[in-house]
């Protein structure tokens, strides 16, 4: 799974998750629940920079390791240019600071049930809840 870029127009039918008012939003906002976006210049887009910022995450830099020594088995550049290209997404996500921090803090509650005030939007703004119910989002809280 590639971790969220910065720009949401790369990946128009990804949802975003927000925070509803009740939860640390001042009244009647809505705020994203991520602050932090992978900063793609964060790490270069070299096996050597790769491989150094996937350290963060070791299965992540095992299954690039595997990857890139399959590629490299068969002499074939573009396979290996492919390769580099599959995991600087992920090597950006370990690089940025605190990116990975808040993926980990915002998913662990929601993996254990814990969606209470989050609300989802689709790509068109509509509202849903975490049961995937449609909600009238200009409710208060």
């Amino acid at each position: 799974m590639t971790p969220p870029l910065s720009s949401s127009s790369r990946h128009p039918s990804r949802s975003t998750v927000y925070l509803r008012s009740s939860h640390t939003a001042p009244a009647g906002e809505e705020r994203p629940i991520m602050a932090h976006e992978v900063d793609p210049s964060s790490c270069e887009r070299t096996p050597e920079a790769i491989r150094a910022a996937l350290q963060r995450r070791p299965d992540w830099l095992r299954a690039f390791e595997q990857d890139w020594l399959s590629a490299a088995a068969d002499f074939d550049q573009s396979a290996l240019d492919a390769v580099t290209d599959k995991w600087f997404p992920f090597a950006c996500a370990c690089a940025t600071p605190g990116y990975l921090d808040e993926v980990e803090q915002t998913v662990k509650p929601m993996t254990e049930g814990d969606t209470e005030g989050m609300l989802f939007r689709d790509a068109d703004g509509n509202a849903y809840d975490a049961g995937n119910r449609p909600i009238d989002a200009s409710r208060p809280g």
